[in-house]
């Protein structure tokens, strides 16, 4: 449970005309991400595929990556609603979970 830092990455598929209301959003989540303990955030474009975006939050532990889920208020999750409906009907963020090694 203590193992980490574990790093949270998630793919979105947003329509390329909305991108820059959606990385807009974004900011607002970033806040979420930093305040709930991540110490390190990123949102990215894929340079090949137009609409595809990546975000990246890096949490101190395992622990505190499932306390960061406990963290969140209503407001929070309002706000990541609104990022989500950027995205492409039909879709859903694809989230993947990676632990450091153990030293």
């Amino acid at each position: 449970m203590d193992r980490g830092p574990v790093l949270v990455t998630l793919e979105y598929q947003v329509d390329p005309a909305d991108a820059i209301a959606f990385a807009r959003t974004m900011r607002e989540v970033a806040r979420i991400r930093r305040r709930n303990g991540a110490v390190s955030w990123g949102l990215f474009d894929d340079a090949e595929n137009p609409g595809k975006w990546l975000e990246f939050f890096i949490d101190e532990s395992w622990v505190e990556h499932l306390r960061h889920h406990r963290r969140m208020s209503r407001a929070d999750v309002d706000i990541e609603a609104a990022a989500r409906r950027f995205l492409v009907d039909g879709t859903a963020p694809t989230v993947r979970h990676f632990l450091a090694p153990e030293r």
